[in-house]
């Protein structure tokens, strides 16, 4: 089993795409015809977390909405506090 590794940096991506295209020649093809992907990072895990969940289940003006309720309710978006909170009481 491959040690999983954090791509944190422009290297450690081009190392990972390298990897990738090794395991499968296809995705050298899909490099070739649209460059490297951006490397996005934002802070803090369990929020990024969830505005991922979010946005990949809705439309961005539904995520946006969503996101905005869910900071209203609760600006800590921390995982032990916010899985600690009952749904009942969100009324989202």
């Amino acid at each position: 089993m491959t040690d999983k590794i954090l791509i944190e940096t422009d290297e450690i991506l081009v190392q990972a795409i390298d990897a990738l295209t090794l395991c499968e020649p296809r995705f050298a093809h899909v490099i070739e015809h649209t460059g490297l992907p951006k490397l996005r990072s934002r802070p803090d895990g369990f929020k990024t977390l969830l505005q991922a969940i979010i946005s990949q289940q809705v439309s961005v003006a539904a995520a946006n909405a969503i996101w905005s309720r869910l900071i209203r309710f609760n600006s800590r978006t921390n995982g032990n506090l916010f899985c600690a909170v009952l749904v009942s009481t969100m009324r989202l």
